[in-house]
């Protein structure tokens, strides 16, 4: 854990407009990381036409300044999809549960190259913050091997942020891994 230096945190462009407590995200994550703004694939990026060119703009440049970031070391803190979170209600439109949706491969394998990682959730007025947990460093040349083991890493980690987001929310949650994964 003395490599790291620094905690990033990875942030959908569209939580900009978002807020916790009153005080915007970009402003509480702020306070203790350094947040790097990417526009991922979504149903909402989607929905307000957000083109692939700008996507794939501000994408380079976050992943550009995180990488330059990430060779002195940094623990990475990861947060719900928020709006890519899916929720599942019943016929009275009450919340009975939530999926969080599949990770890419391309985002496993940028969580792969972090020292650590903790889960934040920020969810209706409560905060829950997992553990510190180290990454293991992993050197499979076999590509196919590679991606599988960091599908499965992911899928852990995503595991235990939905029970993170179960506990605050107080209804089950799930993610919902990719084939390579299970």
């Amino acid at each position: 854990m003395e490599l790291i230096k620094r905690n990033g945190t990875i942030l959908n462009k569209a939580m900009s407009r978002e807020a916790f407590g009153g005080l915007p995200i970009s402003e509480l994550f702020g306070l203790f990381a350094n947040v790097y703004w990417v526009i991922p694939e979504t149903e909402n990026a989607a929905h307000w036409g957000v083109s692939d060119e700008l996507s794939a703009y501000v994408n380079a440049n976050a992943m550009r300044t995180l990488l330059a970031d990430m060779r002195r070391g940094m623990l990475l803190t990861i947060a719900p999809g928020g709006t890519a979170m899916r929720t599942i209600t019943n016929a009275s439109g009450l919340i009975t549960g939530m999926e969080i949706p599949t990770v890419a491969p391309a985002t496993a394998n940028l969580i792969g190259r972090f020292d650590a990682y903790a889960i934040g959730v920020l969810f209706a007025g409560e905060i829950a913050v997992g553990h510190l947990t180290p990454l293991p460093r992993r050197e499979v040349s076999n590509y196919t091997k590679r991606r599988i083991d960091q599908q499965r890493m992911v899928a852990g980690i995503m595991e235990e942020m939905a029970a993170a987001v179960s506990s605050v929310a107080g209804v089950p949650v799930s993610y919902e891994a990719s084939d390579d994964a299970t």
